[in-house]
């Protein structure tokens, strides 16, 4: 699937994806220590090992590379579901184009990148979906 984009390198993706889970298991950590010992919690900060955070990682991409990671994950989620999977990919690419706003990186950051870039990457750029 990667061979479709022009900006992302697996590299990259792969990064994401690790941070997206680093990022969903802080959040359950967080809510778990919550739960269990509410003013504790609002004392000591989760521990975090990785020197950046998702929001970084997606904050340091060009515009072109959030760009094709809003097609990505739009295309993983289901979003596009009908055609090749390159047609697919690139009508995403276009609303995600036409609609981009660089302050609403943060956008992402809420999705279930793992999930969603991991679905996508599955696929094959000339299959049809259904």
């Amino acid at each position: 699937m990667l061979e479709l984009t022009k900006n992302l390198n697996s590299d990259i993706v792969l990064e994401i994806i690790k941070l997206s889970e680093r990022a969903r298991n802080s959040e359950r950590m967080m809510f778990q220590k919550l739960m269990s010992n509410h003013a504790q919690a609002n004392t000591e900060p989760i521990a975090d090992s990785q020197p950046k955070s998702l929001l970084d990682v997606l904050q340091d991409l060009s515009d072109e590379q959030v760009i094709e990671l809003t097609a990505l994950m739009w295309l993983g989620r289901g979003d596009y579901s009908s055609g090749t999977v390159k047609d697919a990919y690139l009508d995403a690419l276009d609303v995600a184009r036409q609609s981009f706003k660089r302050e609403e990186v943060g956008y992402l950051v809420d999705k279930p990148l793992k999930t969603y870039l991991l679905k996508a990457l599955e696929l094959n750029a000339d299959s049809e979906l259904s």
